[in-house]
C-alpha cells in the first residue's frame, strides 16, 4: 500500500511573526496597506457613484510613531468577515473571485496589526457594531485574537468611531511590540511622503475619492486633506502593446517627457521618475529597469498595465513578489521578461535625452535661474548692509581745497534713496 502524504509540520506561531513583520517595515508600508484596503472595500461596492472618505490620523511623540489610525465609510464588516479579515493566510479581499482589488498582494490589516503589536478593528455594518482585537502575544507569548464581538450601533458609539451614519471600519494600530520602533516625520514631510508613495498615488489622484492626513504631535493636532497631481508631460509613446516572452497576455506602455527633471525613483518610493507597473488598475511595483541611475531618465515618467501580473497571483504563483510581497522580484525570470520588452521602447528616448544633456546649452535651466536670483538676492541684502553701515562723507570738505571738488568723488547710492554730497571751490 502506497503511503499517504501527511500534512506539513510548521511552526504557525513563528511564521506569522517573522512575515508580519517583514511585511510592514516602515510607517508608509502599513499606511498602504490600511489605506488601499478602505479603497478596495469603496471598489467593491461597485456603483460610479461610490465616492468615499478615507481618514488618516497619526499619533506621533519624540520623531517616533505611538499609534495610527484609518477610518472609512465604505462597506462595512459583519462578525464572519471581520473573522476573514484578521485569520492569518484567510484571502479576504475577494481579488480571487476576480473583484480587482490590491488584495492581489495577499496582506491586510493583520499584518499591520501584527507587526505593531496590537491593535482592534471596529466596523459598523447596518445597525451592528463588530470589534474584534489582536495581540501579537496575547495567549503565552503568542499572537491571539478576541472576538469578534457585536453590539448595537447606537448615536453615541458612531460619534465614537467617526461614522455618524452608514456602514463603516475603523482600524487602530497600536505600537507595543517590544524592540520595534517606527519613525514618524513631522507632519509636512508625512503629508508629502502619503501624497507622493508610488502605490498610493491612483488613490490620491482620484477625484472620487477624499483622503484626510490628522498628526497629533505633542498636544498639536494638524489636519489637511492631500492629494496628488501626476506630473505634466508630451506623451512619446501612447499605450504601446508589447510582447513578453513566457505570457499570452501583451504588456502595454505610456511614456511621457518633462522638460525639468523629476525626483528619481531609484531607493526612493517617493521619486516621481519612474515607471508604474499596474495589474488591472492596481499598482504594484515602480521601476526604470536598467535606466534607474541615468540622469537622463529623470526627465520622463511611464505607466505600464500588465494583467498577466494578476493572472499569476489568481494561480497561486507568488513567485513573481519579492518574499515580503511588496513588489515584484526583479530577481526573477517573470519580471527579465518583462524588462527586455519594454527596454527597446523606452531606450531611445532616454539615450537621446542623455545626448542632449551632454551638449553645451546656451539656455540656463530654472533651476539654475532660481539659485542665481538667490545669490543675487542674498549680495543686494550684503550691498545693502555696507551702504547703511558706511559714512555719509558729503559734508566733511577736503583738507585742502584748489579746483571745484565733490566729496567724496565716488558714492554709491541705493536705488530709490538720497544721498547728500557736498560741492567745494577755492577761496
Amino acid at each position: 500500500m502506497k503511503p499517504e502524504y501527511t500534512r506539513l509540520p510548521t511552526d504557525t506561531d513563528r511564521l506569522v511573526q517573522i512575515f508580519s513583520q517583514a511585511a510592514i517595515p516602515h510607517l508608509l508600508s502599513a499606511l498602504v496597506e490600511l489605506i488601499t484596503n478602505s479603497d478596495d472595500s469603496y471598489r467593491r461596492l461597485r456603483r460610479p457613484e461610490s465616492t468615499g472618505d478615507i481618514h488618516v490620523e497619526v499619533w506621533r511623540e519624540k520623531g517616533r510613531l505611538v499609534k495610527l489610525a484609518v477610518t472609512d465609510k465604505a462597506e462595512g464588516m459583519d462578525a464572519q468577515a471581520m473573522l476573514d479579515a484578521v485569520t492569518y493566510g484567510k484571502a479576504a479581499s475577494r481579488f480571487k473571485d476576480g473583484v480587482k482589488v490590491r488584495g492581489l498582494f495577499g496582506l491586510g490589516l493583520k499584518d499591520v496589526l501584527l507587526a505593531f503589536g496590537h491593535g482592534h478593528v471596529e466596523s459598523i455594518k447596518g445597525n451592528k457594531i463588530t470589534s474584534v482585537e489582536v495581540d501579537y502575544q496575547a495567549r503565552a507569548g503568542k499572537a491571539g485574537v478576541l472576538g469578534p464581538v457585536s453590539e448595537k450601533a447606537t448615536p453615541s458609539r458612531r460619534q465614537e468611531l467617526g461614522l455618524t451614519e452608514g456602514n463603516g471600519t475603523r482600524v487602530t494600530a497600536i505600537v507595543t511590540r517590544r524592540g520595534r520602533r517606527f519613525s514618524c516625520p513631522a507632519y509636512k514631510t508625512l503629508k508629502e511622503q502619503v501624497a507622493r508613495y508610488y502605490a498610493l498615488r491612483d488613490i490620491n489622484a482620484n477625484p472620487q475619492r477624499t483622503v484626510r492626513l490628522t498628526v497629533y504631535d505633542a498636544g498639536s493636532k494638524q489636519s489637511l486633506p492631500i492629494s496628488y497631481i501626476y506630473p505634466k508631460g508630451e506623451c512619446v509613446v501612447r499605450h504601446k502593446p508589447v510582447q513578453v516572452a513566457g505570457t499570452d497576455v501583451k504588456a502595454t506602455i505610456s511614456l511621457y517627457a518633462l522638460a525639468e527633471p523629476l525626483d528619481s525613483c531609484r531607493n526612493n518610493p517617493f521619486g516621481e521618475s519612474g515607471i508604474i507597473i499596474r495589474s488591472e488598475g492596481t499598482i504594484v511595483d515602480q521601476t526604470f529597469f536598467a535606466y534607474e541611475g541615468e540622469e537622463a531618465s529623470r526627465y520622463f515618467w511611464g505607466e505600464i498595465e500588465w494583467p498577466d501580473i494578476s493572472r499569476r497571483l489568481r494561480e497561486e504563483d507568488y513567485s513573481v513578489l519579492t518574499p515580503n510581497r511588496i513588489g515584484l522580484d526583479k530577481r526573477t525570470e517573470y519580471f527579465s521578461a518583462l524588462q527586455t520588452a519594454v527596454e527597446p521602447v523606452i531606450g531611445p528616448f532616454v539615450e537621446e535625452k542623455k545626448k542632449q544633456l551632454q551638449r553645451p546649452s546656451q539656455k540656463v535651466s530654472r533651476e539654475v535661474e532660481k539659485k542665481n536670483r538667490a545669490v543675487l538676492k542674498e549680495l543686494n541684502s550684503i550691498y545693502k548692509d555696507l551702504l547703511e553701515k558706511a559714512k555719509d562723507r558729503g559734508t566733511i570738505p577736503p583738507p585742502r581745497i584748489e579746483k571745484l571738488t565733490i566729496a567724496p568723488p565716488r558714492a554709491n547710492v541705493e536705488l530709490g534713496r538720497q544721498r547728500q554730497l557736498g560741492i567745494y571751490l577755492p577761496t
